[in-house]
């Protein structure tokens, strides 16, 4: 089944093909089209139906937050005042993201957070917390060093209140997956996650906005048989027998 739009209509249908043998292919139609990037399908409509017509399939993980599925990223804070700044993005496209960004972190105020994984616990006061099912989010922003969505795991990671050059400086770290060694942020891996917020926070599941009073996240590995790009480096294991024609 091909589904086209952005991340947030790929992510909304993704639940359906959980644990199914329906191999779910992504026509890249969004503006940010991070999953698609992510399995590294081309954003360029010829060249994505070249690479979906090749028909490598593979198993890839799913998260789900309160039961809802998302393929990519979901978070609470200073993405959502991105998101919400984004009133020029039908016209402006990519374009209208560099004020939003600027927007958002003038009015972004820290918020309580505890995160309770599997092993470990964060708490305290933060601006921002992104959970991970995959390599990168927000465009070429790497989860951590090692990070996939194949590895059956998510990376979480919050950021604390910070100026505006350690800012640059984490962003730039993040382009390389080194900001989870940093002072202001903390991390951990996990395939299960308790998070609370006060004052509560909506969560951004691949771009679409919901609200919960409580936040659980569970991981789905292998849940789902998706088609991928050649560049996508799959574990043995996570090709699928499946076959596309």
């Amino acid at each position: 089944v091909f589904v086209g739009g952005g991340d947030g209509t790929l992510g909304s249908v993704s639940s359906y093909f959980m644990d199914s043998d329906t191999v779910f292919g992504a026509f890249p139609l969004g503006t940010g089209n991070q999953f698609a990037r992510e399995v590294t399908i081309p954003s360029n409509i010829q060249e994505a139906a070249v690479c979906l017509a090749l028909g490598r399939v593979a198993k890839i993980d799913l998260g789900t937050c309160n039961g809802k599925g998302f393929l990519t990223v979901a978070t609470l804070g200073l993405t959502t005042e991105i998101a919400r700044s984004l009133t020029a993005k039908q016209t402006l496209g990519k374009a209208s993201y560099g004020p939003a960004v600027i927007k958002a972190i003038q009015n972004m105020k820290p918020f309580r957070v505890e995160i309770v994984g599997q092993s470990e616990t964060i708490d305290g006061e933060m601006i921002q917390v992104v959970v991970c099912n995959g390599r990168t989010h927000a465009g070429p922003f790497q989860a951590s060093e090692d990070a996939t969505i194949t590895d059956g795991m998510f990376d979480i990671y919050a950021v604390e209140p910070m100026d505006i050059g350690h800012m640059v400086g984490a962003s730039i770290l993040a382009l390389v997956g080194q900001h989870t060694g940093t002072d202001e942020i903390d991390w951990m891996k996990t395939d299960r996650a308790v998070i609370r917020s006060e004052p509560r926070q909506p969560v951004i599941l691949d771009g679409e906005e919901l609200w919960f009073d409580e936040l659980i996240f569970e991981m789905k590995p292998a849940a789902i048989h998706a088609l991928v790009g050649p560049d996508l480096r799959v574990p043995q294991g996570r090709l699928s027998k499946l076959q596309f024609s």
